[in-house]
């Protein structure tokens, strides 16, 4: 359930729908009422969140110029070329703080596979970032008895 949690927010047909909230109280459920351990929690989110993320670039690369040709797009070339140059100026910052940033989570693999970003690199630091957001929701569902007792 995690990972297909994890890959729902993670992938831009759906990352909309499924916040990443879903995911990270599904996995404080799991932790505290120990049906699983934090590593599964850990190993499972990484999965579905990478893989959406890998399934998103993939989109980019085979829709995303057919998409930056609607009409939307088309009126804001100004605003899609400046996503492009940070993109290309920012690689991986960019893609860290996409996998950081809930609402553009979905968004920023499809974009980086619409600009065409060297796939190769996107992986390397697809897996970093998604290694830093595993380890961040971890030390959250760890901490959510303390950060609860804040409020």
């Amino acid at each position: 359930m995690l990972t297909l949690l994890g890959f729902l927010e993670s992938f831009v047909l759906s990352g909309v729908l499924f916040p990443s909230l879903f995911l990270y109280l599904l996995a404080v459920f799991l932790y505290l009422e120990g049906i699983s351990n934090i590593y599964l929690i850990t190993i499972f989110a990484y999965i579905g969140s990478f893989s959406g993320d890998q399934s998103s670039y993939l989109m980019g690369r085979i829709f995303g110029t057919k998409i930056m040709d609607w009409n939307f797009f088309e009126r804001h070339k100004d605003r899609v070329e400046k996503t492009k140059n940070w993109f290309d100026k920012y690689e991986f910052g960019a893609i860290l703080l996409g996998r950081m940033t809930p609402s553009i989570r979905p968004f920023a693999p499809f974009f980086v596979g619409t600009f065409r970003l060297d796939y190769k690199r996107f992986l390397i630091f697809d897996l970093i970032a998604c290694t830093v957001w595993a380890s961040g929701l971890v030390l959250l569902v760890v901490l959510w008895e303390y950060i609860a007792n804040l409020f």
